[in-house]
């Protein structure tokens, strides 16, 4: 018996198999951010400490989500809320830590419970560790802040940043009686019944530059509809400059109103039992476009401006 063998073919080579293709060693980043800088700050501090659960993951501002966000959420961004006894306008006022509310959240004396809050302020920051300033590292971070603030607050990209011209606003909406300087109760809604006569509606104006006697134009809208005023009955608001006072928008500050809708009659837009939806449409001298408050991507602000109609 005669046997032969056949030489197997070539494998042919795996193309994968080339060298070129494989991927570049790692080599350690030189990239080392100065403990000044925005961005160490928003490593070292925002993002592990502050956005939370709950607390400045979007839930509400500042937006500590991403660099972006947590920048343009602070630095010159208005305050809804000042500390006892402070006057603050932003949460971070470049060039001056003293006067940004920032610093005064993280090194005030802590006011966790109500008494102490409403004695010494909001309570220190972070809420859930009011002696965080004391841990480790973290008052050599309050100082990296501080120095940051103090060096202009500059971007990531070295830029000082811009005082843009903000939109007015109302932060505020009270209705009494026409003539009455009683403002209506306020559970959640106004509510006010379907058989109440004219009303008196009072707002508060503000803007960054323009004075709210000098607004171009005010008006207030009236919807049956939460998210749709195509439809609205529209009024004209009047600038007054002895209005009455009231709590602001936030509940915390009694403010003098500036605005008035006089002797209106709610039953010309609900004659019945429901709820009336109230935008405000302002426009200062430095937009060519009213500003709509509220306006669909606030539901806090649209509770606010809700009244609702009794029996």
């Amino acid at each position: 018996m005669l046997i032969s063998c056949k030489k197997d073919a070539a494998v042919p080579p795996n193309p994968f198999d080339d060298p070129s293709l494989n991927a570049p060693d790692p080599t350690p980043s030189g990239y080392n951010p100065s403990p000044t800088s925005f961005e160490y700050i928003y490593d070292k501090v925002l993002t592990k400490t502050c956005n939370n659960s709950g607390c400045h993951d979007g839930t509400f501002e500042p937006d500590y989500r991403n660099i972006s966000s947590a920048y343009n959420s602070m630095v010159y961004a208005p305050i809804t809320n000042n500390p006892n006894t402070s006057v603050y306008n932003y949460r971070v006022l470049p060039g001056d830590a003293s006067k940004s509310v920032l610093i005064s959240r993280l090194t005030q004396i802590p006011g966790k419970n109500l008494a102490t809050a409403l004695t010494f302020g909001q309570g220190r920051m972070p809420w859930n560790d009011t002696m965080w300033k004391f841990t480790g590292s973290n008052s050599t971070y309050i100082q990296n802040i501080t120095d940051w603030i103090n060096a202009g607050a500059k971007d990531v990209f070295g830029n000082p940043p811009v005082l843009g011209n903000k939109n007015p606003n109302t932060m505020g909406l009270q209705v009494t009686n026409t003539g009455n300087a009683t403002a209506f109760q306020r559970p959640k809604y106004i509510s006010i019944s379907k058989s109440n006569g004219p009303v008196d509606i009072w707002c508060y104006v503000v803007d960054d530059k323009t004075l709210p006697q000098d607004m171009v134009s005010a008006e207030i809208k009236f919807s049956l509809n939460r998210f749709d005023f195509s439809s609205a009955v529209t009024q004209t608001l009047t600038y007054t400059s002895s209005g009455n006072s009231y709590l602001d928008m936030p509940l915390d500050n009694t403010v003098q109103y500036n605005y008035k809708l006089t002797n209106f009659n709610l039953n010309t837009v609900l004659n019945d039992t429901g709820y009336i939806f109230i935008r405000t449409y302002i426009r200062d001298t430095d937009h060519t476009t009213p500003s709509e408050t509220p306006n669909n991507g606030s539901l806090y602000y649209t509770d606010y401006f809700i009244l609702k109609i009794t029996p």
